[in-house]
C-alpha cells in the first residue's frame, strides 16, 4: 500500500500568484509515476494558492503549428512565472521549438502584443522534473 504525502507548504514562494507550465506530454523516456509527480505540483500550487495552468505543446506537429495557441494563451492573464519543462529544452531534437517557443514567451510577454510591455514583472522559470514547477517559481522570485 502506498501512502501520499500531505501536500507541501512552500514558505518562501508567495501566494496569490500564477504561473504557466509548458511541457510536452509525457514522454516515452520518462519515468513512470511522471504523471503523480505534476500532480504533486498542482497539490503543491493548491496547498499555497498558486494558480498553476499546465499547457502540453504537441510535439509531432510542425512547430509554427504546435505553438500557434501559445500567444493567446500568454496574453490571456498576467503571468508571474512562465515555466518551460525539461522535456522541451534538454532534447536537442526539439531545440528549434524550444527556440520557437521561448520567443513567443518573450514576444508575449516584454510586448504584450502592442509594444507596451504589459507583462513586465513576468519571470521565466525551468523546472528540472514536474513536482517542482513551484520552486523553479519560487527561485525567480525569491
Amino acid at each position: 500500500m502506498t501512502t501520499t504525502a500531505p501536500p507541501t507548504t512552500l514558505l518562501s514562494l508567495p501566494t496569490n500568484i500564477t504561473i504557466l507550465s509548458l511541457a510536452i506530454p509525457f514522454p516515452p523516456t520518462a519515468p513512470a509515476n511522471f504523471p503523480s509527480l505534476l500532480q504533486d505540483s498542482f497539490a503543491k500550487a493548491t496547498n499555497n494558492n498558486i494558480h498553476l495552468e499546465h499547457h502540453t505543446v504537441d510535439t509531432h506537429l510542425p512547430a509554427t503549428e504546435s505553438l500557434s495557441g501559445l500567444p493567446s494563451l500568454i496574453s490571456s492573464r498576467e503571468w508571474d512565472v512562465i515555466s518551460i519543462g525539461f522535456g522541451l529544452r534538454g532534447n536537442k531534437e526539439l531545440t528549434g521549438l524550444f527556440e520557437g517557443l521561448v520567443n513567443l514567451v518573450v514576444e508575449g510577454v516584454c510586448r504584450g502584443g502592442d509594444g507596451e510591455g504589459q507583462g513586465k514583472r513576468t519571470r521565466l522559470a525551468f523546472a528540472v522534473v514536474p513536482d517542482e514547477i513551484c520552486e523553479a517559481a519560487g527561485r525567480v522570485l525569491g
